[in-house]
């Protein structure tokens, strides 16, 4: 919502500028706006950029540290939107952990920056100059509706670049700018806007209610319209409306700072997931204090004398050396020539905090060996996505083909109410991909209680899930199924483990996690669930492997962190307690292979 709101007062603000410009001075120079923009935006980011950096020298490992660098070469770039589109989700659990990636907004108005004056430029060629913001808001309007439909678009297939990419932004800077257009033709008749006051409100009442009831929507798109509307019709009513306190010496001053704890407040609190693995309210609070003053004297030291003290020239030039400066750091920690060496931790967790198996997602994946005579195909949702990196490897090792259709949230069981329309067709194509690909085993791997919902709902989940099977059974296909995996500790993730690891003194990890009987308790609806599929297929529960030799708990670390995350295995987990359970399914196939080798020979 936040950057919903501003982009519109972006727009709103520089096209006022613009507007002012070319009433007064009859023109508009493109040369003096961007130089204003970089004194103003591109001072302040550098040396956030630049401060970053070299905390980040003694903070993050080598890796992150690599990654901070590339992330500050795409912002040096104005391109830091497109980077972070490409390498994650903004709303993806790792994003806390990029210092960086607030400068993607940034790069989004840096390229409006270049983009819109050129507009303008255009717009100035033709027609009068009584009618040129006329025909300027014109050409915003046709904008904005194409910028409002690509982002509608775009967002339906691809979320994450329907969040970050500017054309898909494009409409909330250009409902800003068309009411700083709208005003300025108003405010040169002598007239004024209708209605500010109810606006005001209206616009106030808009924007609280986006903040308060639409911060599950993940990137907004028809729903976009209540902030963005929000903030058009709150501006509208601040311009001389009854917003008039904004005008207030302590408010302008909080206004004036308001860019620099942007700048600040992301990377404080990226940092501290890079040292702690504690949520503490007094932490946070601590870290926006601090933001608070380093915003304050960034803004009283590099700001001020950048902006006002220094010559226009001196000050270009600070800057670009600044920019090289920046870009010749960042470029050595990527050749290696400046940072840290790869550690043995580094190298030995990474894999734990970052593999989850992407690579393996989605509808026919090829896992073990390549053919077209297929042993086993993986059916399931981010729970068997942890283990086909176990599974890829087991297949190869013995020789075996396999096929995998994962993907996140989703029972394994053709028809099931729960599902959201998408998963539902993946489901759909999967079944059919499977019949059609006849392996000898299907392996079913789910978090299943999390789909039952009830008694009720287990009970029909069953029952559509034994059609299912009986499709299978038909084609001569073997059904594996696997029970869900005892949940480790809330803070005995990979990533709190490395933390233990790298700073003993500041965080710790409790070695051992749920107790074998408060597990089993928990696993209700899913032994409904299973009560007369075991007889149809083979059930294997994981609760042996994991609470072996009489364990009462699960263990959640020992060289290496067992666990990615609360519900899902590590690298190192997955190959710990997998194997032993897997391992009679698979030499089975493998016997079957050999057994159908030998007969092809004869």
């Amino acid at each position: 919502m936040g950057v919903d709101v501003f982009f519109v007062i972006s727009g709103f603000v520089i096209f006022r500028s613009i507007a002012r410009e070319w009433e007064e001075t009859g023109d508009f120079s493109w040369r003096n706006f961007t130089m204003r923009r970089v004194r103003r935006l591109g001072s302040a980011a550098l040396f956030m950029v630049a401060v970053t950096l070299l905390a980040a020298l003694f903070i993050l490992d080598s890796i992150d540290f690599q990654l901070l660098a590339e992330a500050a070469i795409s912002h040096l770039f104005c391109a830091s939107n497109f980077y972070f589109a490409s390498s994650l989700g903004y709303f993806s659990g790792a994003s806390e952990l990029y210092p960086l990636l607030h400068t993607w907004s940034l790069s989004v108005e840096e390229q409006f920056y270049i983009a819109f004056p050129l507009v303008v430029l255009l717009v100035s060629r033709f027609g009068s100059p009584a009618k040129r913001l006329k025909n300027l808001e014109r050409v915003f309007w046709w904008m904005a509706g194409v910028s409002f439909i690509l982002c509608v678009v775009v967002c339906n297939n691809s979320p994450t670049h329907g969040f970050f990419i500017s054309p898909t932004r494009a409409w909330e800077f250009c409902a800003g700018g068309i009411l700083a257009l709208r005003i300025q033709v108003k405010d040169s008749k002598g007239e004024s806007l209708k209605w500010r006051g109810l606006l005001f409100w209206i616009g106030l009442i808009l924007v609280v209610v986006a903040f308060l009831f639409m911060s599950e929507v993940k990137y907004p798109k028809f729903q976009g319209l209540v902030p963005v509307f929000g903030s058009v019709f709150l501006i509208a009513g601040l311009v001389g409306g009854p917003g008039r306190g904004f005008s207030h010496p302590v408010v302008v001053w909080l206004g004036r700072l308001s860019y620099w704890l942007y700048l600040w407040h992301w990377p404080f609190l990226a940092l501290k997931h890079h040292v702690l693995n504690s949520d503490s309210v007094w932490i946070s609070g601590f870290l926006f204090l601090t933001g608070f003053v380093f915003a304050v004297i960034s803004y009283y030291l590099v700001e001020l004398p950048l902006r006002f003290r220094l010559r226009k020239g001196t000050a270009i030039k600070v800057i670009v050396v600044s920019w090289i400066v920046i870009l010749g750091f960042s470029l050595a920690i990527l050749s290696g020539a400046l940072g840290k060496e790869f550690s043995e931790m580094d190298q030995s967790f990474r894999k734990d905090v970052d593999w989850y198996g992407e690579e393996f997602r989605g509808i026919n994946v090829e896992l073990g060996i390549p053919g077209d005579e297929v042993d086993f195909v993986v059916w399931g949702d981010s729970q068997a996505g942890m283990l086909t990196g176990v599974f890829d490897r087991m297949g190869k090792d013995r020789r075996l083909v396999g096929r995998g259709f994962v993907w996140d949230t989703l029972i394994p069981v053709i028809g099931h109410p729960q599902l959201i329309p998408e998963k539902t067709a993946f489901n759909q194509a999967a079944f059919a991909g499977i019949l059609e690909i006849k392996p000898a085993v299907c392996i079913l791997v789910s978090s299943w209680e999390a789909y039952l919902k009830d008694v009720e709902g287990a009970e029909r989940a069953r029952e559509r899930f034994l059609a299912m099977i009986e499709e299978f059974e038909m084609r001569g296909i073997r059904v594996v199924a696997m029970r869900r995996i005892p949940f480790g500790l809330p803070k005995g993730d990979a990533r709190s483990v490395l933390l233990a690891n790298r700073f003993p003194r500041w965080n710790a990890v409790e070695q051992y996690g749920v107790s074998k009987q408060e597990f089993s308790e928990s696993r209700v609806l899913e032994s409904l669930f299973f009560k007369e599929v075991g007889s149809k297929i083979e059930v294997l529960d994981p609760l042996s492997v994991f609470f072996e030799n009489e364990k009462e708990q699960v263990e959640i670390f020992d060289e290496h962190a067992h666990y990615r995350d609360i519900g899902h295995l590590s690298w190192s987990g997955a190959e710990r307690f997998m194997p032993r359970l897997w391992e009679p399914v698979f030499d089975g196939l493998a016997d079957q292979r050999k057994k159908r080798t030998s007969e092809e020979v004869k």
